[in-house]
């Protein structure tokens, strides 16, 4: 609500609605409170990662995630708490654990998350939300494209790179990824799945 009514703000004192329609202002305001709000959890992860010593190993995984994500879409959670808590279970929580173990995943574990997260991105990218259906499929298509050359490019470093735990976080970022724009995975948090489908342009 604070940053609902910041966006608000900006963009009255901007005088943005008198060179918009509503449905362009509509979708600026969109825009500038999710960047907020994006903003805003992004410092809540960081902060709480760097306060257990694991900043580092946070955006070895969250780097990989989000690049993937600006492409591939996918589930987003209905509410912002729940939201954040999910980030810092994921981008903490999991950081957190790997660094404890005694033993860095196997190279079989590592070699099975590349390929889980390889063949569902073929598959499955993109992944729209209720809110944000992809109605053209020129876009999806162009989106499809990059979304494989970005887990490629990503796959290629991450087996190139030496250090076993910063491999193994870079796949466990795409793995979260792929997961979260699986049918199933949208079956089992109950949301719509291909909603371009449900409202066709």
């Amino acid at each position: 609500m604070i940053l609902h009514n910041f966006t608000l703000f900006f963009l009255k004192k901007i005088h943005a609605q008198e060179y918009m329609s509503d449905d362009e202002y509509a979708n600026v305001c969109y825009t500038v409170e999710s960047f907020l709000i994006n903003i805003t959890k992004t410092f809540q992860v960081y902060l709480l990662a760097t306060i257990l010593g694991v900043a580092k190993e946070t955006f070895f995984m969250h780097l990989p995630y989000m690049l993937l994500r600006r492409y591939a879409g996918g589930w987003h959670a209905k509410t912002s708490l729940s939201c954040s808590m999910f980030s810092i279970f994921v981008f903490v929580g999991i950081p957190l654990s790997i660094t404890g173990f005694s033993q860095p995943l196997s190279p079989i574990i590592n070699f099975s998350m590349a390929a889980i997260s390889l063949w569902i991105v073929w598959r499955y990218a993109p992944a729209d939300t209720e809110k944000n259906p992809l109605f053209d499929k020129r876009e999806r298509d162009i989106r499809r494209f990059k979304s494989i050359v970005i887990v490629l490019l990503i796959l290629a470093i991450a087996f190139i790179i030496k250090s076993s735990l910063v491999q193994s976080l870079i796949l466990i970022g795409l793995f979260i990824e792929s997961i979260m724009i699986n049918p199933l995975f949208y079956k089992l948090m109950r949301r719509s799945y291909q909603n371009y489908e449900k409202n066709p342009a």
